[in-house]
């Protein structure tokens, strides 16, 4: 039961929210229009209270990003909800609505972190190489080019991350030591370059150092 549950982690969407709790279940809550309350039920449902996520998996993190949620399952991603750019990682955009956790194509290794933007993700893996997949349109999977991808692709150049964020049409990394990176679209200079162009930086950039 939701009541007697413990939370240890916290993520939200555009439209949805979602916890992860102590013994690795995830409950979801909020508009389910493209699946991302992860129930397998009705798109045109809306969850007032929170709903366990189906398929019985154990995770040890979540992030909810724009209609799409995604967890890590024995060392994969696993993702649901709106896949319309690609961004559930299935290898296709076909079937454009994933109602419950199917695991994202194309990352290899381990999988040690995630996190959602509006309509991208990425992950990390044991050795800190970054993956990302969805839209890009704006060069916010940091691959060097601008082409959608629904796989996973590696991050441009030979960088390891230990943190990461995706947002709405950027994304920015922590290196260890604590160097940050931003890539993605720099309108209102939100890259950190110390410019405010509006262009397209399609690999990670560092920030300016203040």
């Amino acid at each position: 039961m939701v009541s007697t549950a413990r939370f240890t982690q916290v993520s939200v969407g555009a439209l949805h929210s979602c916890a992860l709790a102590d013994n690795g279940d995830v409950w979801c809550w909020g508009s389910n229009d493209y699946g991302q309350v992860g129930v397998n039920d009705s798109l045109t449902a809306t969850y007032y209270t929170p709903q366990q996520v189906t398929g019985g998996r154990v995770f040890t993190e979540i992030g909810a990003g724009g209609w799409t949620t995604c967890g890590l399952s024995g060392g994969s991603v696993y993702c649901w909800g709106r896949n319309t750019e690609g961004q559930a990682g299935r290898g296709s955009t076909a079937n454009r609505w994933i109602l419950e956790p199917m695991p994202a194509l194309g990352i290899l290794g381990t999988a040690r972190h995630v996190t959602v933007g509006t309509r991208h993700a990425c992950a990390t893996n044991g050795i800190d190489r970054m993956y990302c997949w969805g839209d890009n349109n704006r060069g916010q999977l940091g691959d060097g080019t601008t082409t959608p991808r629904a796989s996973a692709v590696e991050v441009f150049g030979d960088t390891r991350f230990v943190a990461m964020t995706a947002g709405l049409e950027h994304t920015c990394a922590l290196r260890d030591g604590g160097g940050a990176y931003c890539w993605g679209y720099n309108a209102s200079g939100r890259l950190g370059l110390g410019v405010a162009t509006n262009t397209n930086v399609t690999a990670p950039t560092q920030v300016v150092t203040p």
